[in-house]
């Protein structure tokens, strides 16, 4: 696989951790094709990378394959502390959550993210389970309208889902340029040709209740409470409104400030990528980064984990 990642944001996630001893233990929770990692064990720090996707990891693992103080294992990021080594709980100096799909999916259609190329509906990040397919040929038209509409954000999200519902009784929906045009022709004529495609916030939808990934990032934050040593960091990347809403929502119940007492919140803005960065990576310009430390206080991990 050719590696396309680079990592957003970096420099502010390194000066956040802003650690110099070479004991420093990172989890890259969503290793992705292994950019930030990289960056990490070339400061002479060691890192535990993650991801649920088998092809990311194999992915990371042949870029990072150089270094010595790094390990691997696949699963979803909700569940890092079930495949962490004990000395890691409680002890880890930063955890960092990257959110966005990788261009890797989104450039190969066999993966089903994107309607730019013709592929199955497929979306799967950890390619098991329900796929796009599923989903698409098998909600009831209320479940469609619900999750385009809460996922996607699309206002006429009813009748993009009735457009769906019509489409499957006659053929099926299959391919990714099947659904796309079935999104376009039932998208109200003074939205078809915006900045945006209209199918964009609708594959947005369906990649993310394929996925799960809401819920899943709500409890990874909860869980990885317990694995940050006291004054440990937590570092999240988001690409789009609403893992940006359950970050920063994460973060304000748990700051010293105003909640719990479990976290301090370090950015009290959003952090965004600066100019000189998007004019280099265009892929940085929707990416939001939020860091919280986590406090002295005592966390039982069962309770943290629900």
């Amino acid at each position: 696989m050719d590696i396309h990642h680079t990592p957003v944001l970096a420099r502010e996630i390194v000066n956040f951790i802003g650690a110099t001893s070479d004991n420093v233990k990172v989890i890259d929770a969503t290793v992705g094709e292994g950019g930030h990692s990289a960056l990490f064990l070339e400061r002479g720090w060691t890192v535990f990378a993650v991801d649920r996707d088998r092809d990311m990891l194999a992915a990371a693992r042949e870029r990072l394959k150089a270094f010595s103080r790094v390990s691997f294992a696949l699963c979803t990021y909700d569940g890092i502390h079930d495949v962490l080594p004990a000395e890691w709980i409680g002890t880890t100096d930063a955890m960092l959550f990257d959110l966005g799909v990788s261009m890797y999916h989104f450039r190969t259609a066999v993966r089903g993210f994107s309607f730019r190329e013709d592929g199955p509906l497929d979306m799967r990040l950890s390619q098991d389970g329900k796929t796009a397919r599923d989903v698409v040929n098998g909600y009831s038209e209320d479940e469609l309208a619900r999750i385009i509409r809460d996922f996607g954000e699309v206002p006429y999200a009813s009748r993009i889902a009735s457009a769906i519902i019509e489409a499957r009784r006659t053929r099926g929906i299959s391919t990714t340029a099947e659904l796309e045009a079935v999104v376009f022709h039932a998208t109200p004529k003074k939205f078809r040709y915006g900045r945006i495609h209209p199918a964009t916030r609708v594959f947005q939808a369906i990649r993310i209740e394929v996925n799960d990934e809401l819920t899943i990032l709500s409890a990874a934050m909860t869980n990885a409470l317990p694995v940050l040593a006291p004054g440990g960091i937590l570092a999240v990347i988001s690409y789009h409104s609403l893992e940006d809403r359950i970050v920063k929502r994460f973060m304000n119940e748990n700051d010293a400030r105003h909640g719990t007492g479990t976290v301090a919140v370090l950015t009290r803005h959003v952090v965004t990528a600066s100019k000189e960065e998007t004019d280099v990576n265009p892929a940085a310009r929707s990416a939001k980064l939020r860091v919280a430390r986590k406090t002295g206080t005592e966390i039982n991990g069962d309770q943290a984990r629900g």
